[in-house]
């Protein structure tokens, strides 16, 4: 039962987000469920490849990923939040990619270097650096923080050694100051600021959250039933299949349906964690990075859909429409999967 744990999560997720998007966006359905159809298929061929291969395709993979962002950098932007490839009528965004890449890429090094005497850190962070700069200038400034985090926590998690915790924190927040200095964009600022205030004017900052919070609102305990949404119906909230779908999730089946969702994602995330525990080091860091990416943005878009954490863009894991977010979300899943497989398979091996 446990081996299907996730996969029945993720069935349950795939039903929720389809029977909400179908309320939103009805002529979007069709293209999600090929979406899942793909990413089911990627997620047990992933799974399926031992983990030591993917350990091996470390570097390759992040060469790719650098090269694919390099090369979109010359494509059409999208609203001016991120860039995408458009092929045969299909979008796909690369920076999708990054923390799935870069999970392997740190698990391929891990399985060289323990936590406790990573003296190739400074390295590691130069190279990293990379990608996440190109995905910062596209610009995709969610995506940047939350890979960020994603990394960080997991290797605090796995056991980061405290005094290269304190200086990397101290690194972070002069590189931050430098950036909110130097860097970033008015409209980013704008956004990063404009949750402090909500009892200001409406403004174009501050009117997505402001319209997204009335929806969880107005959805009480039980909700107002699917397709019964005023918010969402009268098109009051925006990106209401994409950024705020848990807004409009709320307003359909209140309290009761989105308590239902989280229970679902807090399910997957402990199952994670309890599975990492016995796990070799590389193993440990790729099933703790999936399990606090999970928890980030889930907290991320659950926060920012109810005014309490500014909007960044990012969407609601499993639930929100868009193939790119899912289909990488189901390859790094299915990775994760191989990687457990792996790692029962290296401690029974260290026993016997």
């Amino acid at each position: 039962m446990r081996n299907w744990l996730v996969i029945i999560c993720l069935v349950l997720l795939m039903a929720i987000g389809l029977t909400t998007l179908h309320s939103l966006a009805p002529e979007l359905v069709s293209r999600q469920v090929l979406f899942w159809v793909l990413g089911f298929a990627i997620f047990f061929a992933s799974a399926s490849l031992p983990f030591n291969q993917w350990l091996k395709l470390g570097k390759i993979s992040l060469i790719g990923l650098i090269t694919l962002l390099v090369v979109v950098l010359f494509v059409a932007e999208t609203r001016e939040t991120a860039r995408w490839f458009h092929i045969f009528g299909f979008s796909f965004q690369p920076s999708q990619l990054a923390l799935p890449v870069l999970s392997i890429y740190t698990a391929s090094i891990l399985t060289k270097s323990h936590l406790k005497y990573f003296d190739k850190l400074w390295s590691y962070l130069a190279i990293i650096a990379i990608p996440l700069f190109l995905i910062f200038i596209e610009p995709d400034l969610g995506t940047v923080i939350i890979t960020l985090a994603t990394l960080g926590f997991s290797l605090i998690i796995c056991g980061l050694q405290t005094k290269i915790l304190i200086k990397f924190f101290w690194t972070g927040c002069i590189l931050l100051g430098i950036g909110w200095l130097f860097l970033l964009q008015p409209y980013q600022k704008a956004r990063l600021t404009s949750f402090m205030s909500p009892e200001t004017q409406v403004t174009d900052a501050n009117y997505n959250a402001k319209q997204a919070l009335i929806s969880v609102g107005a959805g009480g305990l039980i909700g107002r039933g699917a397709g019964l949404g005023s918010q969402s119906q009268l098109k009051f909230l925006p990106e209401k299949h994409t950024d705020f779908i848990f807004a409009a999730l709320a307003e359909e089946t209140g309290l009761v349906g989105t308590a239902l969702v989280l229970i679902i994602y807090l399910t997957i995330i402990f199952f994670l964690l309890s599975r990492s525990q016995t796990q070799p080091l590389p193993t440990k860091f790729t099933l703790v990075s999936v399990a606090v990416w999970i928890t980030l943005q889930t907290s991320v878009n659950v926060g920012m859909n109810m005014g309490l954490l500014p909007i960044t863009g990012l969407t609601l894991p499993f639930i929100s429409y868009g193939g790119s977010s899912l289909l990488s979300s189901l390859w790094w899943l299915g990775i994760a999967k191989s990687a457990s497989a792996w790692g029962d398979n290296k401690s029974e091996l260290h026993l016997s």
